[in-house]
């Protein structure tokens, strides 16, 4: 694949983030939302009754110590269709690895578009970049809800 092509694979990419604290559901919550056990792979959801193509991942990259430019190389070097991204964020930084909202801006700025964002935490954002968000209430006592309700209101939020 050429770099034209890349590139324009890229910039139709539709991002969807988990955000959350350590512990708070976030890879729970995206097995639920995407019906995937396997770490990381590349999975057809179905969405409004269409087929898209995503990448997923099931820890934060934070947890995983991929910076944001890391990933968007990695995703810039598949070579087979990808339309959407569904992974978790940690909310606050990780030793060199940085908060949420430096991914948000570092995958903004590769021409990716931030479609949907779930708050696992009572954190209220100062950008939500045009996504569709959904903002859990009970961020303490998470557990108490089932995590496939949890991913049917985040469903319902992100208009899926």
């Amino acid at each position: 694949m050429n770099t034209v092509q890349q590139k324009t694979i890229s910039n139709t990419l539709k991002v969807h983030v988990v955000i959350g604290n350590p512990n708070s559901g976030k890879s729970t919550t995206i097995r639920h939302l995407s019906g995937c056990r396997i770490k990381e792979n590349n999975w057809h959801i179905c969405v409004n009754g269409s087929s898209r193509i995503f990448v997923v991942r099931m820890s934060s990259l934070q947890e995983k110590s991929i910076s944001p430019q890391d990933f968007i190389n990695e995703i810039n070097q598949i070579t087979h269709p990808v339309t959407d991204i569904l992974l978790p964020l940690r909310l606050q930084k990780r030793a060199a690895f940085p908060d949420y909202a430096a991914y948000l801006l570092a995958f903004q700025n590769a021409g990716w578009q931030i479609a949907s964002l779930a708050f696992m935490s009572q954190h209220q954002p100062s950008n939500t970049y045009g996504a569709a968000v959904y903002m859990h209430q009970q961020p303490n006592n998470w557990r108490l809800q089932p995590s496939n309700l949890i991913a049917d209101n985040i469903r319902s939020a992100w208009g899926w």
